[in-house]
């Protein structure tokens, strides 16, 4: 078996609450599990460009403090690449890759990594089909 992780298209709408300030809604999220990461993917358009930012926590307690705002994180660096964006015809994006990498060595760091990049662009291109 050489499945790794789970991917999901999100729809955009489910990810925000009533209770916080309007916000623009995304084009797109995408999320991905793997048995040592989790990661969203998000983008404002159709074809966006932005980037991915892997997250290796050197302890629980900052794994635990990473894992709880991970989607506004990505949301808010995808955000900022829209902004940046603003004057070319490609729209902002922007993966956050959350790795629980406690206890694994660098081998095993890189192979999660690797996995949790294989994952999302798998992922985006069967959403495309």
């Amino acid at each position: 078996n050489n499945r790794y992780a789970l991917g999901l298209r999100l729809d955009p709408r489910i990810m925000s609450s009533e209770d916080e300030a309007p916000r623009e809604t995304p084009y797109g999220v995408i999320f991905v599990h793997g048995r040592r990461f989790d990661g969203y993917h998000t983008r404002f358009r159709d074809i966006a460009r932005g980037g991915m930012r892997l997250v290796t926590p050197a302890s629980p307690e900052q794994y635990a403090l990473e894992s709880a705002h991970q989607y506004e994180e990505c949301y808010g660096l995808a955000f900022a690449q829209q902004l940046k964006n603003k004057d070319i015809p490609e729209g902002g994006s922007k993966a956050v890759v959350l790795i629980d990498n406690i206890g694994m060595s660098e081998t095993g760091k890189d192979f999660v990594m690797r996995k949790s990049v294989k994952a999302f662009t798998d992922t985006i291109w069967i959403s495309l089909l």
